[in-house]
């Protein structure tokens, strides 16, 4: 790793000639001083305020010089939040191979994360990264936007082009362990068409030179692999990691006051007992919220969060059908109104839609009236689309399942919360063979041979890995001799409650 050699980039001919009223951009990565900057300044990304108005602040920059710094502390701060959860990551599997060489099972295995702090730190990570990585895109479809607009002032036009320029040019450039960490959002920025060589081919690096939206998830990983999983890179990625592990930033303090937070709502989550007697309904006890670790034995839900995607969520539905299996999907409200056919789809399917929310907030840190818009109003969304009212529901990051004015409004609502016992943490890991080992090693531990297995249908390695779980689970989960049943939430609830 060439630690000790800044990478410059000088731009002499990269901006079209009507771009007169700013700099010509240079680009200057210095993979010395990355994250060294404080996050506190104003230009760190604020996920309490509006894209908009971060945006507006951003395309109003006093100088080139600055709006150039404000691009790049916006892509350090997601490179740095990629690193961390890299080596939360790290310490999870960790802990997961300790508690299965002691033969814990999974209830002990999330007790012992919980309690120390592992599996909180990791979902405060995944939001940041989340809350950024939608602020990123965002931006650039905004700045898609003020390029084509003939209201735009020629100083916004010149603006938005440069950023493509820049950002372009700065993944052709950047070092793929540092480029991994910009690949969701690659993903993502890929369909938006300009006429910019730089940007075209930067973002064809970023994701392996993917062709269009409809390549496979394999075709996707193939080129993915020879980029960022080769061992030189990965011991690099591993590197970065633990230095920055060392290393304080304000981003790093706003991760432990995030993870914080949501510990304290799951702190007793496990140590819940799920109730034998009583029937699972809607509720703020333990009969109004499921965990999967009381499920008779070989019976598994395998659930998926965040979508529909528009052309995931699909392939999924597909594997699933192909097993014969059917799942929950716990459905983002924004995306349901934007993908109805698809829900109706996979719905006609056998499939069974519940709530995730609206938009995949920390339900902790709203308001009254927030809450009410993320579950209610988000309820109402869903039935719009699919004609029934969802009957569960999951909070994003687990972040609120213990807090009783948060399990009072899905409980108002006639839903009953579910959280999960085996964790894919297929969002940071791009790998489908270790996401497959960590999902297998976690079945192995359920204390009842049965669970709630967590995926999300918005990323490429989850198709792939997803289908090996059903593959799996339909051969007996290791014991061809042991029964598996593979079935939506509310088909095991059903069958639980019917049992009491």
């Amino acid at each position: 790793m060439k630690n000790s050699i800044p990478v410059m980039l000088l731009f002499s001919t990269l901006l079209s000639t009507s771009c007169s009223t700013m700099d010509k951009p240079v680009l200057n990565i210095d993979l010395r001083n990355k994250f060294r900057l404080p996050a506190s300044v104003e230009d760190q990304p604020s996920i309490s305020k509006l894209y908009e108005e971060e945006f507006q602040k951003l395309l109003h920059s006093a100088t080139s010089d600055q709006f150039y710094l404000r691009l790049q502390l916006r892509l350090d701060a997601i490179e740095e939040v990629y690193f961390r959860a890299k080596d939360s990551l790290n310490d999870f599997d960790n802990k997961l191979r300790e508690s299965d060489s002691i033969k814990d099972n999974s209830e002990q295995f999330f007790s012992k994360i919980i309690n120390s702090g592992v599996y909180s730190n990791l979902l405060a990570l995944r939001e940041n990264n989340l809350s950024r990585q939608k602020q990123f895109n965002f931006f650039l479809k905004r700045f898609l936007d003020v390029a084509n607009d003939q209201t735009s002032t020629q100083t916004e036009i010149d603006y938005s082009k440069a950023a493509f320029v820049y950002i372009g040019n700065y993944y052709r450039s950047l070092p793929a362990q540092y480029l991994v960490a910009h690949y969701q959002i690659a993903l993502e920025a890929h369909d938006l068409v300009l006429e910019n060589k730089y940007w075209a081919m930067g973002i064809k690096r970023a994701v392996g030179m993917k062709r269009s939206l409809d390549d496979s998830a394999e075709d996707l990983f193939s080129k993915y692999h020879q980029i960022y999983e080769n061992k030189e890179v990965v011991q690099e990625i591993d590197a970065i990691s633990k230095r920055l592990k060392e290393t304080k930033t304000s981003i790093g303090d706003e991760i432990k006051k995030s993870g914080y937070m949501i510990q304290i709502g799951l702190m007793n989550i496990v140590n819940a007992r799920e109730p034998q007697s009583l029937k699972y309904s809607p509720s703020t006890g333990t009969g109004g919220n499921i965990t999967g670790y009381s499920f008779p034995k070989g019976d598994w839900a395998i659930t998926f969060d965040d979508g529909p995607h528009p052309v995931y969520t699909q392939q999924i539905a597909k594997n699933l059908e192909e097993y014969k299996l059917h799942s929950t999907f716990f459905a983002l409200s924004k995306n349901v109104v934007q993908y109805p056919k698809i829900v109706n789809e996979i719905k006609s399917m056998g499939m069974e839609i519940a709530n995730h929310s609206h938009d995949h907030p920390q339900l902790p840190k709203l308001s009254d009236s927030q809450l009410d818009f993320q579950i209610s109003t988000s309820s109402e969304k869903i039935t719009s689309v699919t004609g029934e009212k969802p009957k569960y529901f999951r909070c994003p990051y687990g972040a609120g399942t213990n807090v009783p004015r948060i399990r009072a409004k899905i409980a108002k609502e006639d839903m009953i919360h579910v959280f999960w016992s085996v964790d894919s943490l297929d969002w940071q890991d791009r790998n489908p063979a270790s996401i497959v080992e960590r999902v297998k090693k976690q079945i192995s531990m359920s204390k009842n041979g049965g669970g709630v297995i967590l995926f999300h249908d918005i990323h490429p390695q989850s198709v792939i890995a997803s289908k090996e779980i059903m593959k799996y689970l339909k051969d007996g989960a290791g014991d061809p001799l042991v029964p598996t049943n593979v079935k939506t939430i509310g088909q095991i609830i059903e069958k639980l409650n019917n049992e009491k």
